[in-house]
């Protein structure tokens, strides 16, 4: 089954949930989290150990001159078929549990995701509901999609904002799945399946297709449509569900008279007018391995002028910073003019030496202004 909306079919059998919507939502998820001040000095060239909150260190974000000043906590939940991200999303709350005051802290999460799994976003609803339990005020931002799954986690906020062509909604489930009994019974080929149970998996890959077995199935999916319903209209009573749970998108412009959001702004303008405000804004975000003491050196090697180029690990060249194109582990911190990896040639080289052919080409790649 899968969580979905108006949207391209989603293939997946075995009887695992899934959701879709119309966009595109990229994924991140792994490990540890760890908070540094929301927007560090591009420029700077210091550390922000300080600010690292861990499980052993845990107070690391109220400590300093900060006292008892109201904090923002801010994480981001960018989500796949599957809401993996949920690994490191119930540790990030763990540790903002740990740490917060209720009544006086808030948290904000950056939502983006089309949906994925029953299970999967079902949890990852459960802990942002550890949030709204500890009376701690909670919105989700929305700047491009949170359909199906992504609206379930999104429903469990104090309050929704949305980007004014993010896409919202899809409260509804669907299945899908490729049957090849006819194929296999024309190559002569029969499928043997044997159950025990009239309602254990009636709808298979090389099974036959039986009206009964689709019945179960509908079934099903009606009972998971009812619950997604159900959770939906518990936090958000003033909805018209029979209006909005019929699967539908909508812009957030258009979400906002149907109640499906609060306010539509981007979350810029939103952490801005908290930060403008005075407000002390901690980011959460999962921790990564620092490079090596060899890369290090190197990235201090090759600088020239206000340019600090961070030597790479390429198993990172995934990650993400929040500039286009360019890795956590990549260039963090730019400047003016020259500088970089093609003013060393030696360097160059040893690059070369140390980790593979092509290696600093592709580096290369990664530079930017």
């Amino acid at each position: 089954p899968t969580w979905a909306g108006s949207a391209q079919p989603n293939y997946a059998g075995g009887g695992h949930a899934n959701t879709n919507a119309n966009a595109n939502a990229n994924t991140n998820a792994n490990a540890n989290a760890n908070a540094a001040d929301h927007g560090p000095d591009p420029n700077s060239d210091h550390d922000h150990d300080h600010g690292v909150v861990t499980e052993d260190n845990p107070t690391a974000a109220t400590s300093g001159n900060a006292g008892d000043e109201p904090t923002v906590f801010v994480l981001e939940f960018s989500g796949d078929t599957t809401a993996s991200q949920v690994r490191v999303l119930r540790k990030a709350v763990t540790l903002i549990l740990k740490v917060a005051k209720a009544g006086q802290d808030e948290v904000i999460i950056l939502v983006e995701s089309r949906g994925g799994t029953v299970d999967g976003y079902g949890l990852a609803a459960s802990q942002l509901a550890r949030l709204r339990d500890a009376r701690l005020p909670l919105t989700i931002c929305i700047d491009k999609i949170a359909t199906s799954g992504g609206y379930m986690m999104a429903a469990v906020a104090n309050q929704i904002v949305a980007a004014p062509f993010s896409y919202i909604g899809s409260i509804g489930v669907m299945a899908s799945m490729v049957n090849a009994n006819k194929a296999i019974t024309k190559l002569g080929l029969e499928a043997l399946e044997l159950r025990s149970g009239t309602a254990k998996n009636t709808l298979s890959l090389f099974g036959a297709v039986t009206p009964a077995g689709v019945e179960i199935q509908q079934r099903q999916l009606d009972r998971v449509h009812h619950a997604f319903r159900s959770h939906i209209s518990r936090l958000r009573p003033h909805l018209n569900m029979d209006q909005v749970a019929d699967g539908n998108v909508w812009l957030g412009s258009d979400a906002l008279p149907l109640g499906l959001v609060d306010v539509v702004e981007t979350s810029d303008e939103h952490l801005g007018r908290l930060v403008e405000a005075g407000r002390r804004v901690v980011m959460i975000k999962e921790k990564t391995e620092r490079d090596n003491v060899f890369q290090r050196i190197l990235a201090r090697t090759t600088r020239r002028g206000p340019r600090d180029l961070t030597v790479p690990n390429p198993s990172k060249s995934g990650a993400y910073n929040g500039y286009d194109g360019v890795s956590d582990a990549h260039a963090t911190r730019g400047g003016g003019g020259g500088g970089g990896l093609g003013g060393a040639p030696w360097v160059m080289a040893l690059l070369e030496l140390a980790l593979g052919q092509g290696w600093a080409k592709r580096m290369a790649h990664y530079e930017y202004e």
